[in-house]
């Protein structure tokens, strides 16, 4: 939801997804993401879809929806109309994104985001609101020792899950370079 240059679609996609629809609101980026999904191995595997989220309609529920919304909603608006749309949450509000999520989450599905972390309450209150379970959070911090800048969150729309799983990953160790966890994670991204 919200897919941009198709950049989660595709490693979606690369991880085993056998069908993935990327859906997004601007035409700029439509056009740039499937031009991405055309020049990968899995043009037959993903799908990207111009509509606006609140009023997009599907004959399918999803097993998996995954998204990096616009998540700024304080902050001053880009001037530039599309920066704006894409990081502020102000067109697509978390409300309508979680209402959204639901509308289209099948029954065993799992609904994913990510969030800059002083953003993590509202929108897990929003969740509880729409009957969304935490079952996984993950928070991310830049290097050892630093408090978390974004959250990796995992709901389910079955109540209250056995527990919800807590862990953390740190991008960076003190020198700089890529943690281990971090390399191992996102190995299978990076161009050899």
């Amino acid at each position: 939801m919200g897919t941009g240059t198709g950049i989660l679609a595709l490693m979606a996609a690369q991880r085993g997804a056998q069908h993935v629809v990327g859906v997004e609101i601007d035409s700029e980026a439509v056009g740039q993401a499937r031009e991405n999904v055309r020049r990968s191995p899995f043009a037959s595997v993903v799908d990207i879809v111009q509509a606006d989220l609140c009023t997009w309609q599907s004959d399918q529920c999803f097993d998996i929806i995954l998204s990096n919304p616009p998540f700024f909603r304080e902050d001053t608006l880009s001037p530039i109309a599309a920066r704006a749309t894409a990081r502020h949450a102000a067109v697509l509000t978390f409300e309508n994104l979680v209402a959204c999520a639901c509308r289209h989450l099948a029954p065993e599905g799992r609904f994913s985001v990510v969030l800059p972390a002083k953003e993590m309450a509202h929108f897990t209150g929003i969740c509880v609101l729409h009957d969304l379970s935490l079952l996984r959070c993950t928070q991310v911090s830049t290097r050892p020792g630093q408090p978390p800048k974004r959250v990796l969150l995992t709901f389910t729309n079955h109540p209250n899950p056995d527990r919800t799983l807590r862990d953390t990953l740190t991008l960076t160790n003190d020198d700089g370079r890529r943690s281990a966890a971090y390399a191992s994670l996102t190995a299978d991204f990076y161009l050899r």
